[in-house]
């Protein structure tokens, strides 16, 4: 049955890449994990007798920029619901500067300030409305930019308490990099982010984790391998060899959905142009922790938001810890938990429920240009190696950016010029 191909990298793109090509071909996923990697990390919590499954990292979509994956995800028959994502910001140690709830009216979710009313959330709530007056008139000026974000700001003269204290920590969480690393975005990447509906449309979260979504993508998959740690990929006459620990094979076609500075540690001096495209991504490293320690939440409790973030002079990153207890049902009515990326303050020992460590990609001149590079690359007559995965997408690099590129390199294997979503025929395993 069709070509036989390889996916390396079990997460989302990953995932979708194998799902969509499972429709014509007999696709093997190999994941260095034990399981596949977008669930590698998540963990069961004991709650009510029970278990309960927390994702890790948490994952949430919004409609308006997340069409391809929601697009996939109603294909899988993988079910949503809406969750609050409201926010609060604070200084380490201080009270809440700004707040905002979310609220629903019509159908729709409309973020409104909460208390505290001090000059500073004032100053902030001016500052953004004056953003997004000026943001989509500027992002029409800005599409074959590169300027800055923190450039892009100062020539607007947008007051430093919504600058730094409200919008770069907001995407360092988003994008979960440093506030030096959101200042060197292009801005039209973060303006676009901004102007495509994002106020109005509310936060998703997959009803039953990622477990299911991992579930339902691999089902159709011939061959799922786990605990694959791929050494080489190397070019052979007849398609592409991927040696790994224990054994090798040559497939027709390989889709490589690793990092990019992963997958150019795996590369043959063979495609020194892939290599030299790939290693154009820089990344920066950052953790995450599932624990019970309330001193890394806000001071004040009655001012505790589904997401809080702190920052702190001292840190160029601030800490977002997320009250899992608003943003997953299951937990409502048990004692706090929560999920904090990079901590400021170490959480104690006896209340952490899980640790990891992630590295995501930064967007800057370099990247773009890397992007670009690899674009043309896969736009070659007779490609047989083939990239995906968030770093390559046009914005920030999230689960959509992941799942369109994915998209395109299934689109180009199997020549289907028409880019329709459709759910593949599950096929049967050999015994």
């Amino acid at each position: 049955m069709g070509l036989d191909i390889a996916v390396i990298g079990g997460g989302i793109a990953g995932l979708s890449a194998a799902w969509r090509l499972s429709t014509h071909h007999r696709v093997t996923l190999m994941e260095r994990h034990e399981v596949a990697g977008m669930d590698a990390h998540s963990l069961d919590l004991e709650h009510g007798g029970g278990t309960y499954r927390v994702d890790v990292p948490l994952r949430v979509l919004y409609e308006g920029y997340y069409p391809t994956l929601i697009a996939q995800y109603h294909q899988l028959g993988v079910q949503l619901e809406r969750t609050n994502y409201a926010g609060s910001f604070s200084t380490l140690g201080g009270a809440a500067y700004y707040r905002y709830a979310n609220w629903l009216v019509a159908g729709r979710s409309i973020p409104l300030p909460a208390s505290p009313f001090g000059g500073r959330a004032l100053r902030i709530n001016r500052e953004l409305l004056r953003f997004y007056r000026v943001a989509r008139p500027a992002l029409a000026g800005l599409q074959d930019s590169e300027e800055p974000l923190g450039s892009w700001l100062d020539r607007h003269r947008f007051d430093r308490d919504f600058a730094e204290g409200f919008l770069i920590p907001t995407f360092a969480a988003v994008c979960t990099c440093s506030n030096a690393a959101v200042r060197a975005y292009p801005a039209r990447v973060i303006l676009d982010y901004l102007t495509r509906g994002l106020t109005f449309g509310g936060v998703r979260r997959v009803v039953l984790g990622t477990r299911e979504v991992v579930r339902r993508l691999t089902e159709p998959v011939h061959a799922v391998e786990c605990g694959i740690k791929v050494q080489r990929i190397a070019p052979a006459p007849d398609g592409v060899r991927v040696t790994w620990e224990g054994g090798e094979k040559v497939f027709d076609h390989v889709v490589v959905a690793t990092q990019a500075n992963q997958a150019a540690a795996m590369l043959d001096g063979a495609y020194r142009r892939e290599k030299e495209s790939l290693e154009r991504f820089a990344y920066e490293s950052s953790e995450v922790v599932v624990h019970t320690d309330e001193r890394l939440a806000p001071r004040d409790r009655a001012h505790w938001a589904p997401v809080n973030l702190i920052t702190s002079d001292a840190h160029d990153k601030p800490m977002a810890t997320i009250w899992m207890n608003r943003v997953q049902p299951g937990l409502a009515d048990s004692a706090p938990v929560f999920q904090t990326w990079n901590p400021i303050v170490a959480p104690r020992a006896e209340t952490v429920r899980a640790h990891a460590r992630f590295e995501r990609p930064l967007v800057n001149a370099a990247s773009l240009e890397g992007a670009r590079s690899v674009r043309l690359l896969q736009a070659q007559h007779g490609r047989r190696l083939w990239f995906c995965g968030s770093y390559l997408g046009p914005g920030i690099p999230l689960l959509e950016a992941a799942s369109r590129t994915a998209l395109d390199v299934a689109a180009a294997i199997n020549d289907d010029e028409s880019r329709t979503l459709r759910l593949p025929t599950p096929l049967s395993r050999p015994a």
